[in-house]
């Protein structure tokens, strides 16, 4: 696995090593806006110092701030051409501007200094994947599974593409390797659950919702397809308690006409009559604000 790192400068200066050293400090405690001045005072009197447009841009990036991100590491290979870190971050912000083209070459230029950098070839996978690049994303997914194994999230998001093209099997298949990496990762106990439950199988999904709630019990898709498959076996106060819970995690008004119908099956139609009345002025209200404040009758 690649061992992308960024030490400390090494210097003479005592007194410029302190300030950066102080910086980067400020920078670790979330101190953002102490540490960016900090930096700039480096700067003015060690310009040459890449190290420090590295952090700068860094900092930037965890603020959201791409433009000014991008501007640092830009400078940071301006001096130094083939630090893969700072291409690889630079292809982030690209993306966090929409800038998918610039992204991508950015990793490709990293993977092309570190053909180890594991996280580049995953960031370029996710991105192929987004853009429907599906073939590409596998590819790059199967260099990361390659060089580290236990990239729990490699797996996941290979499992993803097979499934969505109906490769069940080599879906599961990785599905269970994400679980046996981590077997707390929510996403993939949530998609294999998902997948059984597609494929007729409610006792393996139920299990896997179960396992998967009990690692983040604010998985709201988890609690609705547990439901879902509840409600399908006839064990309607099971499923009511979910949809509820699912409720309680995220106000959609969908969830709502789905819990009124397990409350007409309940026999407990003013429950029912209760709910579809707030699945209705949901949907009026949202109506009306994709309308502009109005709408016409």
């Amino acid at each position: 696995m690649s061992k992308q790192t960024l030490d400390a400068p090494k210097t003479e200066d005592a007194k410029a090593l302190a300030a950066f050293d102080s910086a980067r400090q400020l920078m670790l405690a979330n101190k953002f806006d102490q540490a960016l001045a900090g930096f700039a005072q480096v700067l003015e009197s060690w310009p040459e110092l890449s190290e420090t447009n590295y952090y700068r841009g860094w900092i930037y990036f965890l603020k959201k701030e791409y433009q000014l991100a991008i501007d640092e590491f830009t400078i940071r290979l301006l001096k130094q051409p083939n630090c893969a870190l700072a291409m690889y971050f630079r292809g982030l912000c690209y993306e966090g501007l929409n800038d998918h083209f610039e992204a991508l070459c950015d990793y490709t230029n990293a993977l092309d200094e570190d053909e180890d950098f594991v996280i580049a070839y995953y960031a370029r996978g996710q991105l192929r994947a987004a853009l429907m690049d599906f073939n590409g994303a596998v590819d790059d997914y199967n260099e990361a599974i390659e060089i580290e194994p236990g990239f729990a999230d490699a797996w996941y998001s290979r499992a993803l593409i097979f499934e969505e093209f109906e490769q069940f099997g080599e879906a599961i298949r990785d599905y269970d390797q994400a679980i046996q990496v981590d077997p707390a990762h929510a996403d993939a106990l949530c998609s294999r659950g998902m997948l059984f439950k597609r494929l007729g199988e409610g006792a393996f999904a139920l299990a896997d919702f179960n396992k998967c709630l009990e690692s983040d019990p604010s998985m709201v898709e988890a609690w609705v397809e547990k439901a879902r498959v509840l409600k399908s076996c006839g064990s309607l106060p099971q499923a009511l308690a979910c949809i509820t819970k699912a409720i309680d995690c995220e106000s959609d008004p969908e969830f709502l006409q789905e819990r009124a119908v397990i409350y007409m099956e309940l026999g407990q139609p003013d429950l029912a009559y209760k709910d579809f009345s707030r699945y209705i002025a949901e949907l009026n209200r949202e109506d009306k604000e994709l309308s502009g404040g109005s709408i016409e009758h």
